[in-house]
């Protein structure tokens, strides 16, 4: 019996110890899914599966190619979740929906080049994740992980003996992605990210998480939300797995090297040399999480990190004194939202245009929320009945001047003021912060990568935790060493017991 929370390279070395095979870890995957998606927990973190007789089809490929000795990549023969915000050709046996019921209804007629370079990869798309519809982007009282095609994410740490208001939550947007890997539907997920998308589900779900550089990654058949803003995020059990999907996305740039600094990376796993800056538990987050990040549990479990960090060789600053607040990032009177609601109805134009059969019903912003009107029995179910962020971004002023100013502006600001700054003059490599922090927003006005590692879950709920990490300059290789040896020093993530209880 294959076990379902090995991180991906121990399934690698299985398979290439003859210990395993690709077609095991395929049915495994979804006969996990079958369990516990649509029945049993009922997680609905996947919003569509790739049909058994197609995914046993390209393992069985993958299968003898390697045993003819070719291998594609480290990810050779491993499964994937992939938030449905990324276009899949029908042939692969999913849909593409967003979330939204109304670009369900539409037919998608190319894959997003990053589903071909992880087919180049030898890597399994086993299933589209659930995702908070449009990214956030449909209604102020949308949940997180909620989406009108496929409803409500579900943690996978929830307990029976709990009332439903103190469960664990699965995060957003990303939010099936991240549930399935923690659940044991796929041992990686790849999310998308505009303001903590991909990191925040990742922590809430005990993994470890990496959103790439903004512009790194090819993002054409990706659903944004704005171009100054989107990237592709990353999520599995340990860090290695994560800069092996690394090298299969990143694009050659300048951005420190496509594959020998991050090879190199994998060999250092110690902190010596690294200067760490930590900020306090509640720097950067919401009055109404208080009750989290300022109680005595999680304030010494911080404080623990901190400490080990610099038993392992950081130099460790703890904590940061005078950091930057979130409220410095506002440019010509504008904030990252409002820019992203000026561009969110072209980009959204742009995504329909490019990757669908023409419909002539759905083709821009406007008949996204006359369609949702007409068939608000599906897309706008009780009690979500409203998408009041689309209709104020359809009704966004701001003119492309003003947009161009202000997004030069937070680009300037994330790259040479606030926390750049304060790295730059404390000759800081890493800040930490809670894993519900602004420093996303930092990471977001910069475009710079941004982490999250996993350090414990709350006694009361089990309720997963970690920490952000943003590097110096945007470093992705300083990023991946930290991450690297955090796993080497931390451990993989912890996940749930009820999705294996009789599995393994």
């Amino acid at each position: 019996m294959v076990n379902l929370q090995h991180p991906a390279h121990v399934y690698q070395q299985l398979m290439r110890d003859g210990h395993l095979s690709s077609q095991d870890l395929v049915s495994a995957f979804l006969d996990q899914i079958d369990r516990h998606n649509g029945q049993g927990l009922g997680l609905r973190a996947v919003l569509s599966v790739c049909p058994k007789e197609t995914a046993l089809a390209q393992a069985r490929q993958l299968d003898e190619e390697r045993r003819r000795g070719e291998t594609r990549s480290e990810l050779h023969g491993i499964p994937i979740i992939i938030k449905d915000a990324i276009v899949t050709h029908p042939c692969l046996g999913m849909t593409t929906t967003a979330g939204s019921c109304a670009i369900a209804s539409l037919t998608a007629k190319r894959n997003a080049t990053v589903v071909e370079l992880l087919i180049k990869a030898g890597v399994i798309v086993l299933g589209k994740g659930n995702m908070t519809e449009f990214s956030g982007m449909k209604s102020n009282n949308t949940p997180m992980g909620w989406s009108g095609y496929g409803g409500q994410t579900l943690s996978a740490f929830r307990r029976p003996d709990l009332d439903e208001k103190d469960q664990p939550v699965s995060g957003g947007s990303s939010a099936g992605p991240a549930v399935s890997v923690a659940a044991g539907f796929s041992p990686l997920a790849i999310g998308t990210e505009t303001g903590g998308s991909n990191v925040l589900p990742a922590s809430m779900n005990a993994l470890y998480g990496l959103t790439l550089p903004h512009r790194s990654v090819p993002m054409d058949g990706v659903a944004k939300i704005a171009d100054f803003t989107d990237r592709i995020g990353l999520m599995a059990h340990n860090p290695r797995d994560l800069l092996s999907l690394v090298k299969i996305l990143l694009m050659d740039t300048d951005s420190q090297g496509k594959d020998s600094s991050l090879d190199m990376t994998t060999k250092v796993a110690d902190f010596g040399g690294l200067s760490v800056g930590v900020l306090d538990s509640q720097w950067g987050t919401h009055s109404s999480s208080d009750w989290k990040w300022g109680s005595q549990q999680v304030k010494q479990e911080y404080a623990s990190v901190a400490e080990k960090l610099g038993a392992l060789g950081a130099r460790v600053t703890f904590p940061l004194r005078d950091p930057p607040e979130p409220s410095l990032l506002k440019a010509e009177g504008e904030t990252l939202m409002t820019v992203c609601y000026h561009e969110f109805p072209g980009v959204l134009r742009d995504f329909i245009a490019t990757n669908f059969e023409h419909d002539p019903n759905i083709r821009d912003l406007r008949d996204i929320v006359a369609w949702n009107q007409a068939h608000a029995e599906r897309a706008m179910p009780e009690p979500y009945t409203t998408q009041t962020e689309l209709i104020a971004s359809l009704h966004n002023t701001m003119d492309q001047k003003k947009h161009d100013a202000a997004a030069a502006g937070l680009r300037h600001l994330g790259r040479q003021e606030g926390m750049a700054k304060m790295m730059r003059d404390l000759d800081l490599d890493i800040v930490l912060s809670a894993s519900d922090a602004e420093l996303i927003s930092f990471s977001a006005s910069a475009g710079w990568p941004v982490a999250t590692v996993p350090v414990s879950k709350l006694t009361k709920n089990d309720q997963p935790w970690g920490m952000f990490a943003l590097p110096r300059d945007g470093r992705l290789d300083l990023l991946a060493r930290f991450l690297i040896a955090f796993g080497q020093h931390f451990g993989d993530s912890r996940g749930p017991k009820r999705p294996f209880e009789g599995v393994l």
